[in-house]
């Protein structure tokens, strides 16, 4: 019996691996709806980022916010992608708040946006594709 891989579905402009649940559980309830779309643009942007990190399309489709808010429709995934969508999803949505985008002294400065040890860790060696035909 050979192993045969599950087909990789492409993510869709509002998909995401994590729930607004899941984020407001780590960093609290927050009031307004000008909070609750950051954390949905949050989970949207890690959703993309950790499906670029395992090889999983995206969907190249507009995303046009300006009748709606977005609005993440949570589609299933491994823990680890959750969990590590979760994590950097925390970190877009307090990115703001970090002055100047480093965190640390300027001997070991960590750059907040480029770098993502904590994530990247939950999901070494889950990559489905490479890009190599």
């Amino acid at each position: 019996m050979s192993y045969v891989p599950a087909p990789i579905v492409p993510l869709g402009p509002e998909d995401a691996y994590a729930s607004d649940d899941d984020l407001v559980s780590i960093i609290g309830p927050s009031s307004g709806g000008v909070q609750q779309t950051r954390r949905a643009l949050a989970l949207i942007l890690a959703t993309r980022w950790v499906a670029y990190r395992v090889g999983v399309p995206v969907t190249d489709e507009d995303i046009d916010w300006n009748d709606h808010e977005p609005t993440p429709n949570l589609v299933p995934c491994r823990a680890s992608w959750r969990q590590a969508t979760i994590a950097a999803a925390v970190r877009f949505y307090k990115s703001p708040d970090v002055p100047w985008g480093v965190a640390g002294g300027w001997d070991e400065a960590v750059y907040v946006r480029q770098a993502m040890p904590e994530v990247e860790l939950l999901l070494f060696g889950q990559r489905e594709r490479f890009g190599v035909a």
